[in-house]
């Protein structure tokens, strides 16, 4: 199966346009249905995923989704779907794969569009609340471009335009409420794990004033913060650290003597993280692990430079 999808994000279901939207799609199609189900998510590359399905009724499913972009900047999804063999020989798929890097739970109203074969609209409640609209459209014989722009005219009829249809997946909107703000640095996150992000959002909050000091050379590290929004800055060696990276995290990681002030930019914001969690924030997230390598590497090979 191939289909194009856009989103657009709605306002609580108290407001009037929302309202208003549901009356123009109810009244363009012809059935509906309302289920609930839990998404495991497992990355197998960049571009395309496994997701175990599973719904209220303990039912499951195993989709295998690819995901392309094309110039419109819509979704193209190719997708597999199988079903959960059951019987005392098999497992749960989470026995077998693991842990998931994403999971989601949300609540779906599908409605059939009518006069456009394999034309759906769902409404989706995800389960902090947000609430989305997402138009899907198989693409059938005709190009993924020709296709966007059936959906496309079907959100101008539904009150919206061009500029509301949103880009991010699911799993961006999940990340999006670590990091208050997208830099090259926060997409590093998608592989980490569901657990290791709940987790983080767990830790404590830092907030401070723009160029009050946050680290001080010469104190002892006992933890790091991971930036959400704004800047740090290092006056020492010109460095500015961004939404996505971690600040402190050498000397803490090892109890050592920090080696430089670090100063907060303009609307800092971030988590403070210590202990095994500033481990596994190191573990899972390659890029962290990296820069953990390069600096050990600069280390042995240059003991006597103050790093």
């Amino acid at each position: 199966m191939s289909h194009v999808s856009i989103k657009l994000k709605l306002n609580p279901f108290s407001d009037e346009q929302t309202h208003g939207v549901l009356r123009k799609i109810r009244s363009a199609s012809e059935s509906s249905r309302t289920v609930t189900h839990e998404d495991d998510v497992y990355r197998v590359n960049e571009d395309t995923a496994l997701k175990v399905r599973t719904y209220k009724d303990g039912r499951q499913e195993i989709i295998c989704e690819r995901l392309e972009y094309d110039a419109s900047s819509s979704r193209h999804s190719k997708i597999s779907v199988a079903f959960v063999r059951r019987n005392e020989r098999d497992n749960d798929p989470r026995d077998v794969l693991g842990d998931p890097q994403f999971h989601l739970g949300k609540k779906r109203t599908s409605y059939e569009i009518k006069g456009f074969k394999g034309f759906r609209a769902y409404f989706d409640q995800l389960e902090n609340g947000q609430i989305f609209l997402e138009l899907q459209l198989d693409a059938n014989n005709q190009s993924s471009l020709g296709t966007a722009e059936i959906l496309k005219d079907f959100v101008k009829s539904l009150g919206f335009e061009e500029k509301d249809i949103i880009h991010d997946s699911y799993e961006d909107i999940f990340l999006s409420s670590i990091f208050n703000e997208s830099t090259r640095f926060t997409s590093a996150y998608k592989m980490a794990s569901y657990d290791l992000k709940r987790d983080v959002l767990s830790s404590p909050s830092y907030f401070t004033n723009f160029n009050d000091k946050i680290f001080a050379k010469g104190e002892i590290g006992q933890a790091a913060l991971l930036i959400t929004k704004g800047q740090a800055r290092v006056p020492i060696d010109g460095v500015v650290l961004y939404a996505g990276q971690l600040v402190g995290e050498f000397s803490s990681l090892e109890q050592g003597m920090r080696t430089a002030d670090v100063i907060a930019g303009q609307d800092l914001q971030a988590y403070k993280v210590e202990g095994r969690l500033l481990e596994r924030l190191m573990e899972q997230v390659p890029a962290n692990a990296q820069k953990y390598i390069d600096w050990r590497r600069n280390k042995a090979a240059f003991p006597s430079r103050k790093l």
